[in-house]
């Protein structure tokens, strides 16, 4: 933005915990850019619930669920809600069945397969425990399994552990100036937590989705057997024939700017078990995020205040000497660090491009120079 142009309009900030106060209420605001959506709030939240618990989420799976699109309050946008529901349903095969949950285990030839191959320097979360411990209990056959069914257990039966519930906000300066608005969040969660909802999530549904054939065309991350530069010379490819063939065309380049911030931990929840998560761990996962304390940590240290999810309408703020010590506020986000982030982003892609599909197909659009180009 231009303002950043104008260091004079800038103070720099150099006590420690002004700093934490101020990007405590820089990162809440961008954990609250998911309030807009329907599963923070109304008729469609209060159907599914906090956590995607409630029969209503069952029932838009099945495409069972009364048309809530009809509902008042989202008469403005009813068209694209409709085809957004229609697209949350379980999919299915070309009998008509629907697609089985996966089925998973956890043992302890998993714990190892996860935590050996993961580097030593792995940033893990607030609890002291660093990569080296669950590398070093690769070495033990009994620990191994010790650790292997506390995942299992967590995960199978839907809950977590106290020390799952707490991050830090690693803050990483974006421009040549470290702006407090223009930082990047990098969330650490623990390391067990992680490292196993990157092999369950990250890896495992990741192999059911491709072997049941259910990814689109236009996606590349993430996907085995793709890459990035498949995506490169497909774009490329098109540009030249176009050039060749003397048409006109339009490319626009968007940046899914805060795309983490933006999805709900109940959106996350319903569009993984669409793709055959288990209940259990969906629900466990969803409230695992919508409790978890995220503190700030700088090379100043780590903030004593944090930032916490509460249903009230607006942000409640505990204050001390001056200091945030607390902020409750209904915040979503599911944090950029996680192993289970590029799948989750993944599933709300994929619901995202069915409806981008319905209604891009045939726009039109005119330069200054008033030539039309169709998409």
């Amino acid at each position: 933005a231009d303002h950043h142009k104008n260091l004079k309009a800038w103070m720099e900030i150099k006590d420690p915990e002004q700093i934490f106060t101020i990007l405590l209420w820089q990162n809440m605001t961008s954990l609250l850019k998911s309030n807009q959506s329907i599963f923070a709030n109304g008729f469609f939240f209060e159907k599914v619930g906090f956590d995607a618990e409630l029969d209503g989420a069952d029932q838009v799976l099945e495409g069972t669920l009364t048309p809530l699109y009809q509902q008042d309050e989202y008469l403005d946008f009813q068209s694209e809600l409709k085809d957004f529901i229609l697209a949350l349903r379980y999919p299915k095969d070309d009998d008509g069945n629907r697609m089985e949950p996966m089925q998973w285990q956890f043992d302890a030839d998993d714990y190892k397969s996860v935590f050996k191959r993961t580097r030593e320097t792995t940033s893990c979360g607030p609890s002291g425990l660093y990569m080296s411990h669950w590398k070093a209990a690769c070495q033990s056959d009994s620990l191994s399994r010790i650790h292997s069914f506390l995942i299992w257990s967590a995960f199978s039966l839907g809950f977590g552990y106290p020390r799952w519930e707490r991050s830090w906000h690693c803050m990483l300066q974006k421009k040549k100036y470290p702006y407090c608005d223009k930082m990047r969040i990098i969330q650490l969660f623990e390391g067990d937590f992680n490292g196993a909802l990157k092999f369950l999530i990250g890896r495992k549904m990741m192999q059911q989705v491709v072997a049941t054939n259910q990814l689109d065309d236009n996606m590349f991350g993430s996907i085995p057997g793709r890459t990035a530069q498949e995506a490169l010379i497909t774009l490329h490819s098109l540009v030249d024939n176009h050039r060749l063939t003397l048409r006109n065309m339009m490319v626009v380049l968007n940046d899914a700017e805060g795309c983490y911030d933006r999805i709900r931990p109940n959106h996350l929840a319903m569009v993984l078990r669409r793709l055959g998560c288990p209940v259990p761990m969906s629900v466990g996962l969803c409230r695992i995020l919508r409790r978890m304390k995220h503190h700030i940590r700088t090379s100043a240290g780590i903030s004593s205040g944090y930032i916490q999810w509460n249903s009230t309408s607006e942000p409640f703020i505990t204050i001390l000497e001056g200091m945030i010590m607390e902020i409750l506020a209904n915040i979503g986000g599911i944090g950029q660090g996680g192993g289970f982030g590029p799948f989750g982003w993944f599933a709300v892609m994929l619901i995202l491009l069915f409806c981008y599909k319905q209604y891009a197909s045939g726009s039109k659009a005119i330069d200054s120079l008033g030539i039309m180009c169709v998409i």
